[in-house]
């Protein structure tokens, strides 16, 4: 609500007076304005401030995706030259910072939604690389590699494989990722891999909400293997 956007805006305005040259700032500042829908104000904010950052890379991320945002309400011609123009602000910020995670994340995550998988797994390989502990990253990675349909199965599932063994090398402490190996592996059918990883859970991590999912996700595949006949019988409602 406008109160809301009000409120945000004063709060942002307000930090950015202080430190008009910290990049953090003006790209909260900027952030804050796009969200609401002041897409050109975000875009000339950024276009002054370029000049004044140290690393231009993270402003660079930041107009990328504010023109991601704006392409998504034109059509056409005009639609793809945004998006165009998006794209070479991240190349941009990667030839600014190597390093910097999200002008790898944010194209090569969009891309392997839209299936591009050939373009999308370079920079998706090079963002695991930049931030190996992130679940949500190797998640996207996971897809992206079972997403290439030109290769074999089995090739596929040895590359994810391979990549879970170096998370749970770098998380493997950790339950939420625990769980998201135990999802990835159930998707490609490897179920006693995934039976494994849930043990893990339920004796490392039994009060967590990631327990939890565990006892949620056997409920729904054993009610799933059992038909409306088989569930009425003694033995088999007992066990679920």
């Amino acid at each position: 609500n406008y109160d809301r956007f009000s409120e945000e805006l004063s709060a942002s305005r307000k930090a950015f007076r202080h430190a008009k040259s910290h990049p953090d700032f003006i790209g909260l500042h900027a952030a804050i304005l796009s969200d609401w829908g002041r897409t050109q104000e975000a875009l000339d904010l950024i276009d002054r401030s370029l000049s004044r950052a140290g690393n231009p890379a993270n402003l660079l991320v930041l107009k990328g995706d504010v023109l991601l945002r704006m392409s998504r309400s034109d059509e056409g011609k005009s639609r793809e030259a945004i998006r165009a123009g998006a794209f070479r602000l991240f190349e941009k910020a990667r030839e600014a910072d190597p390093s910097n995670i999200n002008a790898h994340y944010r194209p090569g995550s969009l891309l392997a939604y839209e299936r591009r998988t050939t373009e999308a797994l370079p920079l998706l390989r090079r963002t695991a690389e930049l931030s190996p502990f992130s679940t949500e990253i190797h998640q996207s990675l996971w897809g992206a590699i079972q997403g290439q349909a030109e290769l074999p199965l089995e090739k596929r599932s040895a590359e994810v494989e391979a990549d879970i063994r170096s998370l749970l090398r770098a998380r493997g402490d950790y339950p939420g990722t625990l769980l998201a190996v135990s999802q990835q592996y159930g998707g490609m059918g490897l179920k006693a891999r995934r039976k494994e990883i849930d043990a893990r859970i339920l004796k490392q991590f039994p009060d967590s909400r990631e327990a939890e999912w565990v006892l949620v996700n056997r409920y729904r595949d054993f009610a799933e293997e059992h038909d409306g006949e088989e569930m009425k019988r003694p033995a088999v409602r007992a066990e679920y």
